[in-house]
């Protein structure tokens, strides 16, 4: 007996069962494999009739959207990888000129005919069955249908080519977004409103103490990295920053620093890699900082991410023995290794290579990134601009060879999982993913399309959304986010701008 519960949970749905009951009660044997071919005849059908009726109506469930149910178009799927096509459905923005940039390549002579193509394909896999004469009647309906839809995409679509279309941006575009977000990142007011309330010891003292160091060397990084000078910036904060590397102190300099937290990897790591590209700070003090990594590297040389023992031995922290609830972070790692190698620490290099050799594995697979403090995202980014360093300053040492295929290998996969938007995500995740792509396996398709979705989610001020970047659980395991502010995420969609910019243009050039 046939169960038509079973048949609309199948591989065919609800084409089975409106079907595959009429034609058991005729007598006609059920086929799951035929009827799945007709459901996806069906299907196709439905979603060019969709992309001819809007392919931005998110109602109609368009590009941008998939089908009603979630599905991907089936119509978009058929016609097979094309990199044009796949640059239109980039981005975020739902326009006039985008509908017409679509219309136009989906109704145009090589995209039709390649559908075309793909119908009758599976037209005639459906037909080869022994089908009833009512069935083999509604298949040629089915055709009919098609035909008009086709000739309905079409007919949109040489319309769609006289009007004007929007594209990926130009070199002009492009320019003109990183000018408006270091505008944006330019205003007198934008490092102060990247410090931040500390959340901890504020009743052991007056007033509250804020973070005025680690979150604005971030922004003035990304905007030198990003091609706008900043070494007067970037020398003053190294310049003001006291002789214990630590997280807090009253910005009047009433107070001596907090010590109720350790000093860090993140930190160390990010003040180094600005005194590498802008020279300031003498040796001493450079040594005086390290010396806390010294002191609490464990016997296999990982370098942990709080440092709680002080150079003499001691505690480097007063008060509570307070222990944050992970040690070990990859991406705080990743970021001391960075600034270890490019500043040049006298005798940091085995230690980077060897911690390099145990992070290596971790980015195999997706999310085996062993962060704790970050997202995956930044974790990527950090592997794969630590691996250009490394690889740049030793290409013959064989240690690099193994860094250069694990790096690669990374990027190729990241291209692989590009969304259909051109991102990874978030726009903030999609640009530190985007920066490492550009730096490791730049491809001009994957490159366009992740700038024209930073583009067309830029605001008309400059600025990207604020997004967090440093993450840790709080009480009831409720998330806490920390370093999110306009100004900074801003700064990291900027830097990957200009990545992904240099990388294409290296590319175009070459």
């Amino acid at each position: 007996m046939l169960d038509a519960l079973r048949l609309s949970r199948g591989p065919a749905g609800r084409v089975a069962l409106a079907f595959g009951l009429p034609l058991a009660l005729f007598g006609t044997p059920y086929a799951e494999e035929e009827l799945a071919g007709l459901n996806r005849l069906l299907t196709l059908h439905e979603g060019r009739l969709r992309l001819a009726l809007d392919p931005e109506d998110g109602s109609l469930g368009g590009p941008l959207s998939g089908m009603p149910d979630g599905r991907p178009n089936p119509w978009l799927e058929a016609l097979g990888p094309d990199e044009e096509l796949a640059l239109a459905l980039a981005g975020r923005a739902s326009s006039g000129p985008r509908r017409m940039e679509l219309l136009a390549l989906l109704g145009g002579p090589r995209l039709s005919a390649r559908g075309e193509q793909s119908w009758r394909q599976h037209s005639e896999a459906v037909r080869a069955a022994a089908w009833p004469r009512a069935m083999l009647d509604f298949l040629d309906e089915l055709d009919r249908c098609a035909a008009f839809a086709h000739a309905a995409l079409s007919f949109r679509g040489l319309a769609a080519s006289i009007a004007p279309r929007s594209a990926a941006p130009s070199a002009d575009e492009r320019q003109r977004a990183r000018a408006a977000a270091a505008a944006f990142l330019s205003r007198a007011s934008a490092l102060e409103n990247t410090w931040e309330i500390q959340r901890w010891g504020v009743g052991e003292h007056a007033a509250p103490l804020v973070s005025p160091w680690f979150p604005p060397a971030l922004v003035l990084q990304a905007l030198h990295d990003a091609g706008f000078d900043q070494s007067g910036p970037i020398s003053a904060l190294l310049a003001s920053l006291p002789g214990e590397l630590r997280w807090y102190a009253p910005l009047d300099g009433s107070a001596p620093v907090w010590r109720g937290i350790p000093p860090d990897s993140d930190s160390l790591g990010l003040m180094l890699q600005l005194d590498s590209r802008v020279p300031t700070l003498p040796e001493g003090r450079i040594a005086g900082w390290v010396s806390y990594l010294w002191a609490s590297l464990p016997a296999d040389r990982r370098i942990p991410t709080w440092f709680y023992i002080a150079p003499d031995g001691g505690s480097s922290i007063e008060g509570p023995a307070w222990q944050f609830a992970s040690n070990d972070c990859t991406s705080s790692r990743l970021t001391c290794l960075l600034g270890l190698l490019l500043r040049g620490v006298p005798d940091a290099r085995p230690l980077v290579r060897d911690n390099l050799a145990m992070l290596l594995p971790c980015f195999l697979g997706p999310g085996q990134s062993g962060d704790f403090f970050y997202d995956e995202a930044t974790a990527d980014n950090g592997l794969l601009r630590l691996a250009a360093a490394w690889v740049e300053r030793s290409p013959a040492d064989p240690f690099s060879e193994l860094v250069r295929t694990a790096a690669r290998n990374l990027a190729r996969r990241l291209v692989e999982r590009q969304g259909p938007d051109g991102g990874w995500g978030s726009p903030q995740q999609s640009a530190l993913r985007l920066e490492g792509v550009a730096l490791w396996a730049p491809e001009a398709g994957s490159l366009l399309r992740g700038m024209r979705l930073l583009a067309e989610t830029q605001r008309p001020d400059g600025a990207w959304a604020a997004e967090p970047l440093y993450l840790m659980p709080g009480k009831s395991l409720q998330e806490i986010a920390y370093h999110s502010s306009f100004e900074l995420s801003t700064a990291l969609c900027l830097r990957a701008f200009h990545a992904a910019d240099a990388a294409l243009r290296r590319l175009t050039a070459g």
